[in-house]
């Protein structure tokens, strides 16, 4: 036996969903596969006239669930406020003369009025009178707890965090006041459902064992809370819309089909044209680089006039591309100007999330919450690589446009400030700046500022964009993926963020991008901890990507033969969405070096510095070419297929997060090539977790 879960009418509170979204995947890993039934119900609770945060049955206690969405250091006391580093914890309800009780004076109210309420749905009174309480923070990073909450009649107050929920309610074991120990059985648990009438439909079949419920408590057949939603409402609000539309129905599909139809044949029409056109031109260039070639084919070229002659020629394949564009356009301009079916445009919430790899059907409900909320109040967004964050800034910024406001967008690099630009058809164009050039341009205010990847920035950056904002700021990172320090910059871990701006961090905890295979890589064998890293052990529920590849380690002889798998790898497997990451920055151009003497088509971002007249970058999102550039280079982008050749080894804190980054930016495939000897920390994995080639 398992977790049974019920979600209720939502809860007011953005951080309470946000809470208790995040606490079900945890507790249902805890509990899976334990001889113990727990039920969890939660979701603004009403009983005996209280409304409370969530009720947990186990097998020894009730225990009364309290969300408080803050993290950092937290005190907790009989006597007086709790606080939250220096500010003050509001416990919810209002005394008589205005103020707000503490959070002990809530929970002693909320558990007389359990105590009352429940007596009359159980007859397990020996539970009824000794109800305990849990107190759970977003995360704990220090926690002073009250001597008075460690014995006597007062020990049944209990504090922890969402990450370790389950080992807290472990712990948690009521007893009678004669010493005598409390013993809920699953038969106490289904009585309580029936007695209470608990509607079925609430219950949340994704996170809960239903196999052991009695048959009168779950019918399958019968709709239930999906993934994403609560109320049942919402099942009859869409039959009654599709019993209204249904007479139209049959017309429509005929009438879409042949739009559909109409829109494939003129695309196959417009395909061949600029098939055809583009065929002409590349020969044309193909045929006048030839000709170059074959008259410098004695001339034995330097390394800095191999990198030239890659640089023309990137620059001259790029000019053929500007035709082919200018050609598409003006077919299409005709294609359309002859026909009078209007194209679909979609909103911009679906244009972003289809730009980024991620659709909307697959987001959660913290993505969603977020998408969702006002823009009337500033934000800090903590989120795993893969969790979505760069998503929900490009929208925020659009909802931002779309309500006449003033936006500005910052990422820190210029690499992934060109990446999130991407996407098509949105009126950010302008909006977007990449660090040094917002400085440079003299760090221009806005209304919003959004700044991706805020980890990256120190105390001075961060005041800097507070500073710009007239109205509200959003920030979006992960300290597990900070990795400037090692160059000499005191950058901010988010918690340090929130303690200087006294905003409590909203957090994304699951991950769509990263596949399992991999997550059990980069979370458990790299060397990162959680305490000092912030890099999470790895929880298979959290990781929802669907592809399976194992990641491939590939022993080669020499860099040459590296160079050589990189370029067979590409062409045989026809990959069109790659990215080549390497440790340092020579490594680009000696990489580069080769591929133009092997013809092999590729885009490279090579950093000297800021400013730095020999920084060379060539990259261009919306091409198929494989994109070459340091791991540094790579924060904030994601590929199809990650490969990262002259791999020899990450021996300190700073390279192995480079090194985490650099894994976590695949979607689907990850190679890593080496040279005879694997190197730590790598050389811990376990050979079943990989393929060896």
């Amino acid at each position: 036996m398992s977790l049974i879960t019920y979600e209720f009418n939502r809860a007011d509170n953005a951080g309470e969903i946000s809470q208790f979204r995040a606490t079900l995947p945890i507790l249902q890993e805890h509990y899976q596969g334990r001889n113990e039934l727990v039920l969890y119900l939660s979701g603004k609770l009403n009983i005996n006239g209280v409304d409370v945060d969530g009720l947990i049955f186990k097998e020894d206690a009730i225990v009364l669930v309290e969300f408080k969405n803050y993290a950092g250091n937290i005190k907790a006391q009989a006597n007086g406020d709790w606080f939250h580093d220096s500010e003050r914890i509001n416990g919810g309800a209002k005394k008589k003369d205005g103020s707000s009780k503490t959070v002990f004076e809530q929970l002693k109210i909320n558990r007389r009025a359990l105590r009352d309420g429940l007596a009359h749905f159980t007859k397990n009174e020996n539970a009824c009178n000794n109800i305990q309480a849990l107190v759970v923070f977003s995360s704990i990073e220090t926690l002073q707890l009250d001597e008075e909450f460690k014995w006597g009649a007062n020990a049944w107050v209990n504090v922890t965090d969402i990450e370790h929920m389950g080992e807290e309610l472990d712990t948690i074991k009521a007893k009678t006041r004669s010493g005598q120990s409390i013993v809920i059985t699953p038969e106490d648990i289904f009585e309580f459902i029936r007695l209470k009438g608990l509607d079925e439909r609430y219950i949340m079949t994704r996170y809960s064992d239903t196999n052991v419920m009695p048959s009168d408590l779950f019918h399958e057949e019968q709709p239930h809370n999906g993934d994403d939603f609560s109320p049942n409402v919402l099942l009859a609000k869409e039959m009654a819309e599709n019993e209204k539309n249904k007479k139209g129905l049959h017309e429509a599909v005929a009438l879409l089909q042949t739009m559909m139809d109409k829109m494939q044949k003129m695309a196959d029409e417009k395909d061949l044209i600029i098939q055809q056109q583009k065929a002409e031109l590349l020969q044309i260039k193909a045929d006048q680089l030839q000709v170059a070639s074959t008259s410098n084919a004695d001339i034995t070229l330097s390394p800095i006039e191999l990198e030239t002659e890659t640089i023309q020629l990137i620059e001259e394949v790029k000019a053929v591309e500007k035709e082919v564009e200018i050609i598409e356009y003006k077919i299409e301009t005709t294609i359309e100007s002859k026909t009078q079916t209007p194209k679909k445009r979609f909103g911009m919430k679906q244009k972003i999330l289809k730009a980024f790899n991620v659709e909307k059907e697959s987001m959660d409900d913290e993505q969603l919450d977020l998408i969702g909320n006002t823009i009337d109040k500033s934000m800090i967004i903590a989120g795993c690589a893969g969790s979505g964050k760069s998503v929900i800034a490009m929208y925020k910024a659009q909802q931002i446009l779309d309500s006449n406001g003033d936006v500005i967008l910052i990422a820190y690099t210029k690499s992934l400030n060109r990446y999130m630009r991407q996407g098509k058809d949105n009126n950010l164009e302008g909006r977007f700046f990449y660090h040094w050039l917002w400085i440079d341009q003299g760090m221009p205010r806005a209304d919003y500022i959004i700044v991706d990847e805020i980890q990256d920035f120190d105390k001075q950056d961060i005041l800097q964009f507070i500073n710009a904002a007239k109205k509200c700021f959003f920030f979006f990172g992960d300290t597990a993926q900070s990795i400037y320090r090692a160059f000499g910059k005191q950058t901010m871990t988010i918690d340090e963020i929130s303690s200087l701006t006294g905003i409590t961090v909203s957090r994304l905890y699951n991950n769509y991008r990263l596949p399992k295979p991999i997550a059990k890589i980069t979370q458990g064998y790299l060397g990162l901890t959680e305490k000092d890293d912030k890099v999470r052990e790895y929880s298979e529920s959290l990781y929802h990507s669907k592809e399976n590849a194992l990641p491939v380690f590939i022993e080669c002889q020499s860099k040459q033969e590296q160079i050589d798998r990189i370029v067979d790898l590409i062409n045989e497997n026809k990959y069109r969405n790659v990215g080549i990451l390497v440790p340092e920055n020579h490594l680009v151009i000696e990489i580069m070096n080769a591929f133009t003497t092997a013809n092999f088509a590729c885009e490279f971002k090579y950093n000297a510095g800021y400013n730095d007249s020999n920084n060379k970058d060539t990259l261009d999102f919306k091409s198929e070419r494989p994109k070459l550039m340091t791991y540094h280079s790579a924060k904030g982008l994601q590929f199809e297929t990650v490969i990262l050749p002259f791999y020899q080894g990450a021996y300190n804190s700073d390279d192995k997060k480079a090194l985490y980054v650099a894994m976590t930016r695949t979607y689907r495939n990850l190679y890593i090539l080496y040279d005879k000897v694997l190197n730590a920390p790598l050389k811990s994995v376990p050979e079943r977790l990989y393929e060896k080639m």
